[in-house]
C-alpha cells in the first residue's frame, strides 16, 4: 500500500468486489505504516490475510467504524493502533491467526480453528458462531460490559477473564463466561473471574471437568454466595453428569466439597451454595479432588539459568515431580526429576536450577508434572519466563522483633498492583489484600502481634508471576 491514508468510502458491494480482486492477486493486504479508515455501514473484505506493520517511520493505524472481514491471518507490529467501534469478522474456512488488539465486536464465522498470537480485549461482543477460538498461552479479557456467545460446537478454548463490581444480592453472569455468582451476606466489590477451558484439575488419578474458574474478589470473607457453573458436554471428561458436584479452594490447602443444590443435565448447569470465593470447578462426587500446590514460581537466576521454586501444603503418595520446559508453551519436554515426600501433612519447599544455556528464544515456559507411586499424575499451571527480567523487581522481607512486624521493601520500575498473602505453616490464610505500588522503592509493614513463633510464607503476585518469601518470627 502506498504511503497515504486509505479511506473505505465505497458502497458495500463495490468495496467487497474491488478488495477481493486486490487480495486475490497477493493474498495479503499490507498496511505499511499507513492509516486505514472503514466508514460506518461499509465493509472491507479481504480474501486473504491483513498485515498491519510498522514501516520504521510511521505507526500503522486502523480506524474501523464498519466491518473488517478477513479470511486469512491478522498480523500486527508492536506499535499497531486500532480504534474499533464496530466489527471484525474472521470468516476463513480454515485456520486463522489473530493478533491481539482491543476489539469492539469480534465474530468467528468461518469454521476451523482460530488462534490468538497475543492477549486480546473485547469491548462489546465476542460471538463464536462457527469455529473455535483458541487462546493458547494468551488471555481474552472481556470489558466489564462485554458479552461472549458460545455453544457446544463453537466456543472459546483457553483462558478468558472479566473484572467488574459485584454487589450484594445481585446474580451476575460475568458476560456469559459460564458462571453465575449471587453474594448473599457480603459485598465482594471489584471481582476478577478467570475461566480456563480445555484443561482439568487433577490428582491421584481423579480429574475435574475440563473447565475451572479462579475468582478473586476485593472482599473475600464469608460471602454466603450461590454459584451456578455452566459447562459443555465435551468438557465432562468422562464424568457422569449425575455424579457432578462443586469443589472449591479459597487460596491454599485442601479442596472443599460444596456438593450441589441443583443439577440440570439439559441446561448443563450445577448449582451450589458456598461460603467464600476462590478456585471453583466441578468433579465427580465419587472421587474428591486432592491438595494442590501452595505456590509455583519460575524466575531468572542469571542470563543462562532459571530458578524454579514450589511449595506443597501436603502430599498423598507423591513419588516425584517431573520438570518440563517448552519454547512455545505447547510442546513440553522433561528436563529433570525431583523426588517427592510420599504422604505428608507438612509444608515442603522444592527448588531446581535449570541451566538452559545460550538460547535464541526470548521466552521459556515451565510446568510441573506430579507423579504418584502408582503412575497417576497431575500438571501444575504453566509459568512464563521472559529473558532479561531478573533484576527488574527486588523484594526483601524480614521480621523485626522490636516492633513485632514483618517489614519488606519492594522495587518496581513502573506502577504495579500486587496481591499480597500471608500464610502460616498449617496453610491457613492470615492476610490477603491488593496494594498498588508507585515507581521506585516502597515499604510494607505487616502486624504479627498475637501470632505464634514460627515460619510464615509471604507471597507477592504481580503481572510477572509469584514471589514467595519464608520469614521466621522468633
Amino acid at each position: 500500500m502506498s504511503k497515504t491514508n486509505f479511506y473505505i468510502r465505497l458502497g458495500l458491494i463495490l468495496s467487497v468486489c474491488i478488495l477481493t480482486a486486490l487480495s486475490a492477486r497477493a493474498q495479503l493486504l499490507n498496511n505499511n505504516g499507513d492509516t486505514i479508515y472503514i466508514s460506518n455501514n461499509e465493509t472491507l473484505y479481504i480474501s486473504g490475510g491483513f498485515g498491519n506493520t510498522d514501516n520504521g517511520t510511521k505507526y500503522p493505524y486502523i480506524h474501523n467504524d464498519g466491518i473488517l472481514n478477513l479470511t486469512g491471518d491478522l498480523v500486527k507490529s508492536t506499535n499497531t493502533f486500532y480504534n474499533g467501534n464496530d466489527s471484525v469478522l474472521f470468516s476463513g474456512a480454515s485456520a486463522q491467526n489473530i493478533a491481539g488488539l482491543n476489539f469492539h465486536y469480534v465474530g468467528i464465522t468461518g469454521g476451523g480453528n482460530k488462534s490468538l498470537t497475543d492477549n486480546a480485549k473485547i469491548l462489546s461482543h465476542l460471538n463464536v458462531v462457527n469455529g473455535v477460538l483458541n487462546s493458547g498461552v494468551y488471555t481474552v479479557t472481556l470489558d466489564s460490559q462485554a458479552i461472549i456467545n458460545e455453544d457446544e460446537n463453537n466456543y472459546l478454548l483457553g483462558t478468558a477473564q472479566m473484572t467488574k463490581y459485584l454487589p450484594l444480592g445481585i446474580n451476575d453472569t460475568f458476560g456469559g463466561l459460564g458462571i453465575e455468582i449471587n453474594p448473599g451476606s457480603l459485598t465482594p466489590g471489584m471481582t476478577t473471574v478467570v475461566r480456563t477451558t480445555g484443561a482439568h484439575l487433577s490428582g491421584n488419578g481423579y480429574q475435574s471437568i475440563q473447565r475451572y474458574f479462579d475468582i478473586t474478589p476485593t472482599n473475600n470473607g464469608v460471602t454466603g454466595s450461590t454459584v451456578v457453573l455452566h459447562y459443555f458436554d465435551h468438557e465432562l471428561n468422562s464424568i457422569t453428569e449425575s455424579d457432578l458436584a462443586v469443589y472449591r479452594k479459597r487460596v491454599v490447602g485442601k479442596w472443599e466439597y460444596d456438593g450441589y443444590t441443583l443439577r440440570d443435565a439439559t441446561l448443563n448447569t450445577i448449582t451450589a451454595s458456598i461460603d467464600t470465593l476462590g478456585k471453583i470447578t466441578a468433579a465427580s462426587i465419587l472421587h474428591p479432588l486432592p491438595v494442590e500446590l501452595l505456590a509455583f514460581d519460575a524466575r531468572l537466576f542469571n542470563s543462562e539459568t532459571a530458578l524454579l521454586n514450589w511449595e506443597t501444603a501436603s502430599e498423598i503418595n507423591n513419588d516425584h515431580f517431573d520438570i518440563e520446559r517448552s519454547a512455545d508453551g505447547k510442546q513440553f519436554e522433561k528436563i529433570a526429576e525431583v523426588a517427592g515426600n510420599g504422604t505428608t501433612n507438612s509444608i515442603h519447599d522444592y527448588q531446581y536450577k535449570d541451566l538452559f544455556g545460550i538460547i535464541s528464544n526470548p521466552i521459556l515456559y515451565y510446568r510441573l508434572k506430579q507423579v504418584d507411586y502408582n503412575g497417576n499424575y497431575e500438571y501444575s499451571e504453566i509459568k512464563k519466563l521472559v529473558m532479561g527480567t531478573e533484576n527488574q523487581n527486588t523484594f526483601k522481607a524480614w521480621y523485626n522483633a522490636s516492633s513485632e512486624k514483618i517489614e519488606a521493601l519492594i522495587y518496581y520500575e513502573k506502577p504495579t498492583t500486587v496481591s499480597i498473602r500471608m500464610i502460616d505453616m498449617q496453610g491457613k490464610l492470615l492476610l490477603e489484600k491488593n496494594i498498588s505500588f508507585i515507581t521506585g522503592v516502597s515499604s510494607i509493614n505487616l502486624e504479627t502481634h498475637g501470632l505464634a513463633q514460627g515460619i510464615y510464607s509471604l507471597s507477592l503476585q504481580d503481572e510477572n508471576g509469584l514471589i514467595v518469601k519464608r520469614i521466621l518470627k522468633y
